[in-house]
């Protein structure tokens, strides 16, 4: 069902109506972080410890180089609302952070996106909904509901036109929306997709990457014409997996569009010369797992964030690492450091650059732990 029902929500009044007092969490300079790179300048903090916080979480900086993160809250019995799950928002401002709750009957967030008018944070969740942040308070829109069978990807392109996909709950074909002015329109593609990751190629146009529900990797662009056209990037997962997933959508600053995924190992993949090249950046290792994966550009450097896991005998895991990668431009090799070491498994990490003061942030949410983390150094010194 597609809608457009709009509220507007005021944070702090829907916190209190709802028993529920915005925090405000302190992280000061933070503490070394207990991973290799504590010891090369990164800081590690607790954003939210107030329930099971992050098992989905984004990050982002603004222009100024605040970071900021959209995350899922899910409520304990102690604030009455146990079993439930809200979306939340945290700003840092110098050393605090600021959470408050955006909507308290949502879940995770799938995109944190800056209005291209207003600067502002825009977070798209569920099926199909918007979040726009309008100074102390949000208003929230329904776009379409009930009929997508995962998460939405969102992206701007450079007229402000606002596009998204998502994969139809009955047919899992993928379909395409964009937002001109107020108003949605919606086609449906004949491909089969899951996971996915839209983005903006250098030419205005979207492109869409996505697993096609048969092990295989598949890129998709839209043509000044309006159609598309698609390529497959890798025909099978790595290593005899039968799946893809996690992967994300981005381009470097050649203008070459890059795929950061999950295919039996860590890859990555680069249309050049209208031909995809890959690689395995992290190979899986017997007795450890791997996932939760994101990808961002570090001044023009391939950056990879995922949690590798340590079984024990009973396949359980029984710790962490969540890893960074990082691809140095001169030696076009690859060099890992892990950022922490949690006692649990971490169902999904992100991470983002801030080019104001040249620093990486990584959130991520152990789960038995519950709380959502936040961690913040210099890409160079990743793998050293």
């Amino acid at each position: 069902m597609r809608m457009n029902s709009v509220r507007c929500v005021s944070v702090w009044l829907t916190a209190l109506a709802l028993g529920i007092v915005a925090t405000r969490v302190v992280q000061t300079q933070g503490t070394a972080c207990a991973g290799s790179l504590g010891q090369l300048g990164w800081v590690c903090g607790t954003v939210d410890a107030a329930g099971d916080a992050g098992a989905v979480s984004l990050v982002a900086y603004t222009a100024g180089g605040s970071p900021q993160i959209a995350y899922q809250y899910s409520h304990t019995s102690n604030d009455g609302l146990g079993g439930k799950t809200s979306l939340k928002y945290a700003a840092r401002s110098q050393s605090a952070w600021a959470t408050a709750i955006v909507d308290s009957s949502a879940g995770g967030p799938a995109a944190l996106l800056a209005n291209p008018i207003s600067g502002g944070p825009e977070i798209g969740y569920d099926c199909l909904r918007l979040a726009a942040a309008n100074g102390s308070s949000w208003s929230t829109q329904v776009i379409v509901s009930r009929n997508c069978s995962d998460r939405v990807s969102l992206a701007y392109d450079t007229t402000g036109i606002l596009w998204a996909t998502y994969s139809d709950v009955k047919t899992h074909k993928l379909v395409v929306g964009r937002r001109i002015g107020s108003g949605w329109t919606f086609e449906t593609l004949s491909l089969l997709a899951s996971y996915k990751s839209l983005a903006i190629m250098p030419d205005g146009l979207p492109a869409i990457a996505f697993e096609n529900r048969a092990g295989a990797l598949v890129y998709v662009k839209r043509q000044s014409t309006g159609a598309w056209v698609a390529t497959t990037v890798e025909q099978t997962a790595n290593s005899g997996y039968s799946f893809i997933s996690f992967p994300t959508l981005l381009v470097d600053t050649d203008g070459t569009p890059t795929v950061a995924y999950w295919g039996g190992a860590v890859r990555m993949a680069r249309l050049i010369g209208g031909l995809w090249t890959t690689e395995t950046a992290r190979a899986r290792v017997v007795g450890e797992s791997l996932g939760a994966l994101s990808f961002a550009f570090a001044a023009g450097e391939p950056v990879l964030v995922f949690a590798a896991g340590h079984l024990a005998p009973n396949g359980t895991i029984s710790s962490t690492a969540v890893t960074a990668m990082r691809k140095s431009l001169t030696t076009g090799t690859w060099a890992a450091s892990s950022i922490d070491v949690v006692p649990t498994y971490v169902t999904g990490t992100s991470v983002a650059y801030d080019p104001v003061h040249g620093v990486v942030g990584v959130t991520y949410g152990p789960r038995d732990v519950a709380d959502l983390r936040f961690a913040e150094g210099p890409p160079a010194v990743i793998g050293q």
